[in-house]
């Protein structure tokens, strides 16, 4: 088992040299694999960490400071900005400043705006980009709030002084790749390969 894990930790390492080059669909192969080391339903499937006992036992860095999210009203647990006149999210490849169990770290709020009834954690960014919009399945129509998030500026950030941009990219992808970082982290600084 311990050469899949290495396997996965390959793809999340190539996968993250690829999206940090450019290359944002890489944060959709990156979902896949995140969902392989972390999924487990309740019938047929086990998580590589699970099958490994490992995933109940390391605990997950966060790169998000631990911040009040139920009396936020907006939080993005991303870095933003604008890159050749385009406005655009960064992933926070930064040290962690948490270590949380599985359940609070894949559970956290991550992303939130409340007037427009937003609210996504790392488990349902994964789950959405791994198993509707093109990691593992691409579906015919998306969640109706992962689409607002994703395609419609579900933020509701304004422009002034700069055009608008023409086709909106969502945080979701830059998430994915932030989440790759923590996990990448939490793993091979805690389970012998």
């Amino acid at each position: 088992m311990l050469h899949h894990l290495e396997e996965q930790l390959y793809f999340i390492k190539a996968s993250s040299e690829a999206f940090d080059k450019g290359f944002l669909g890489e944060a959709k192969r990156l979902a896949t694999t995140i969902r392989v080391l972390l999924h487990d339903n309740k019938t047929s499937s086990q998580s590589l960490l699970k099958q490994l006992d490992q995933k109940d036992k390391i605990k997950y860095y966060s790169v998000l400071e631990n911040k009040d999210t139920d009396n936020a009203i907006i939080f993005v647990g991303l870095s933003s900005g604008f890159e050749n006149g385009e406005f655009t999210y960064y992933p926070r490849l930064v040290s962690p400043v948490a270590k949380l169990d599985f359940q609070e770290w894949w559970n956290q709020p991550v992303l939130i705006n409340k007037p427009q009834g937003l609210l996504f954690t790392r488990e349902s960014i994964i789950r959405n980009v791994a198993n509707t919009d093109g990691g593992a399945h691409v579906d015919p129509g998306l969640n109706e709030k992962y689409y607002e998030l994703s395609r419609q500026n579900g933020f509701g950030w304004e422009f002034h002084d700069v055009e608008p941009p023409s086709e909106f990219k969502g945080p979701e992808l830059s998430f994915t790749r932030q989440i790759a970082h923590e996990l990448y982290m939490s793993i091979t600084e805690q389970i012998r390969i």
